[in-house]
């Protein structure tokens, strides 16, 4: 697994992501949140010299311990910058 994703971007296009939001549910039904992660949280933008690129600072992760029920699940791990 490569642990940062990168891609070609300009700072326009970086400024236009939206926030991503989540919904957190509960032990229980009753219980849910919902939460927004701004774009700082999951993509940097960087520029060195006249090159502009964007990383996705989160990843997916194959690991059966979060809770995984079946091969089909997967599940996407928030790092320290956004907790």
């Amino acid at each position: 697994m490569q642990p940062v994703w990168g891609c070609k971007c300009t700072e326009k296009q970086y400024n236009s992501l939206p926030a991503l939001e989540f919904n957190f549910h509960g032990m229980d039904s009753k219980t849910k949140q919902k939460t927004e992660m701004p774009k700082e949280a999951y993509m940097m933008y960087k520029k060195k010299n006249d090159a502009e690129m964007c990383f996705l600072l989160i990843g997916p992760w194959n690991f059966a311990g979060l809770g995984k029920k079946s091969e089909n699940e997967e599940y996407w791990i928030l790092g320290a910058q956004f907790l």
